[in-house]
């Protein structure tokens, strides 16, 4: 009769396989429907342009109204205790970064009936950019030098997006529209760092709530409420379904995709928004962008890529080097 054999595991072995068990389809099962969730998220957001130059509701009133509903119904549905902010930093950063969305929301509706729903994405695109040179400085991070190059691509795709407004034929005055989506951008940078401040304390639901409530109390003074009384009735139940859909629904399936994506996919998703934007707005209202607006976003989003190639390699490149140090 044939004794078994039981080797044991070595030390400091045990569990370190368990995060890799997961059969290699069922990872590429994952990843495949994240990245199909992160398309059809881009796709809602590149809709909104087409509620916001329909113009129902004044922009202010409509920016304030939809960040007023999705962040109560968000904190609604966000536990009690996620939604404290035990010290001073915390309330102090949440009303920032509520400020910043407030503002980058009321700036891209502006620039939208100004320049154009392509247009207004096209420079809306710039956001990764401005991350790089004003956000993560914000925190302490060094913009390396090998992202200069990249940084140069964004710079000419913003420098043909500007120059392309002043020949460009949608909107009542392109080129001011352009500068605010631009300024809209820094702006949103500036409060996408909510993500590496206030997630990891209090979580991506009361983050989000927060942020909206915040943004859209902020706005409240500029909002023409009497605006809402004009309103047909048919009206009311498309405002509603936008609002639960751009600002609600679509942002927590984008972060829950995102987690299982990989980072060139989350990159290669932001094309879809701005390669959209335009269709929608030459079948709904005839608009038109030109060719140089075109190159342009080309610029601009391949500058986008390649930041997030570089900035990934420097963080390779530091890891390695801390372990060769550690050893």
């Amino acid at each position: 009769m044939r004794r078994r054999v039981h080797f044991a595991p070595a030390r400091g072995t045990i569990g370190r396989g368990r995060a890799d068990r997961t059969p290699a389809y069922k990872k590429d099962r994952l990843v495949r429907r994240a990245i199909l969730l992160l398309a059809l998220c881009q796709v809602v957001w590149s809709f909104g342009g087409v509620i916001i130059r329909w113009e129902p509701l004044p922009p202010s009133t409509l920016m304030a109204t939809a960040l007023l509903i999705s962040g109560s119904l968000l904190a609604l549905l966000t536990p009690r205790h996620r939604l404290r902010l035990p010290s001073w930093r915390l309330r102090a950063e949440a009303l920032g970064f509520g400020v910043a969305n407030g503002a980058t929301n009321l700036l891209m509706a502006t620039a939208v009936t100004m320049a154009g729903i392509g247009n207004a994405s096209f420079a809306f695109a710039s956001l990764p950019l401005w991350m790089v040179l004003v956000a993560r400085p914000l925190l302490g991070d060094r913009v390396p030098s090998r992202a200069i190059p990249a940084l140069a691509i964004g710079a000419a795709g913003i420098g043909l997006l500007l120059l392309a407004g002043r020949g460009s034929e949608s909107g009542d005055n392109v080129l001011g529209g352009l500068v605010i989506a631009l300024v809209a951008a820094v702006i949103g940078s500036v409060g996408a760092l909510a993500g590496r401040r206030l997630v990891p304390t209090v979580g991506v639901d009361a983050t989000a709530a927060w942020t909206m409530l915040v943004g859209g109390l902020v706005l409240v003074p500029f909002a023409d409420w009497r605006a809402l009384g004009n309103l047909v009735w048919w009206v009311v139940p498309v405002l509603l379904v936008w609002v639960g859909a751009h600002y609600i629904l679509a942002p927590v399936t984008y972060n829950r995709a995102s987690v299982t994506a990989p980072a060139f996919v989350i990159a290669v998703a932001t094309f879809v928004n701005p390669a959209l934007s335009p269709v929608w707005g030459a079948i709904f209202y005839g608009e038109r962008v030109t060719i140089l607006a075109v190159g342009g976003l080309a610029l601009a989003l391949s500058a986008n890529v390649l930041l997030l190639l570089t900035l990934r390699g420097a963080r390779a490149t530091d890891s390695a080097t801390e372990l060769e140090a550690e050893a």
